[in-house]
């Protein structure tokens, strides 16, 4: 099993650098989730979250180190807005496998938040068929720290050999090939047109805001959240 690991890294390294580009396409659906449906003040919102997710396109341009994960199509209406948050998408997210760097702005736009990419994978030799792609099962972890705590969700992705592109959804990538599917908590990004040229498209790197780390970023998040919740507490007395 290991050999053939180290197979697949040898020829997705290699590969990674001839000339190509490509474009990826992919949709992504928003499950059930009981603790959002079993709360009345969000089930309605939630339910038509489910349902407008079903028309988001997505499309991940990239080229031999870099990737630019956007939506195809936004409406600026609130479903819409909580439906993307929902599915971990805020604003375009770019990545360089060649620095490991992950680069998104916050969404208003005021900062310009600099992160990893996700690179922790554990590989299995569970294989599935996923249109006509072999896919093999890699596993994860995605973390999220905000006011209310730090949370850990489990994250399975479903990868390709034979499309030798190190990248996949909402920023993740750092696989010896393209993430056909990305699945967490509730909900799941699928490869649904995969376009390669043999021509070199230029990837354009975010550079507005105000530059802060990943962690700077979730510092001031949380007091934020402390201020709002004391203030809130304040206006009851």
């Amino acid at each position: 099993m290991k050999l053939i690991l180290l197979f697949w890294f040898f020829c997705a390294s290699n590969l990674s650098y001839s000339q190509y580009s490509g474009s990826a396409e992919y949709s992504v659906l928003i499950g059930k989730d009981s603790l959002f449906q079993s709360h009345d003040a969000l089930k309605t919102i939630y339910s038509d979250a489910m349902e407008v997710s079903k028309d988001f396109v997505f499309k991940l341009q990239f080229n031999k180190n870099e990737s630019l994960f956007i939506i195809d199509k936004k409406i600026s209406e609130p479903i819409h807005d909580f439906a993307l948050s929902m599915v971990d998408f805020i604003n375009p997210i770019y990545t360089n496998v060649k620095t490991g760097e992950k680069i998104y702005t916050s969404q208003d736009n005021e900062f310009l938040i600099t992160d990893s990419i996700h690179s922790d994978w554990k590989l299995s030799s569970e294989t599935k068929m996923i249109d006509n792609y072999l896919c093999y099962k890699a596993t994860g972890e995605h973390k999220i720290t905000n006011g209310r705590g730090v949370f850990k969700f489990p994250v399975t992705v479903w990868f390709c050999p034979a499309l030798p592109y190190s990248f996949g959804p909402i920023g993740n990538g750092k696989l010896p090939g393209l993430i056909v599917e990305y699945h967490r908590r509730n909900f799941v990004y699928g490869l649904k047109k995969l376009t390669i040229n043999d021509q070199i498209i230029e990837i354009k790197k975010p550079s507005k805001g105000h530059k802060i780390s990943s962690q700077d970023y979730n510092t001031k998040l949380i007091e934020a959240y402390r201020r709002s919740k004391e203030d809130f507490e304040r206006s009851k007395n």
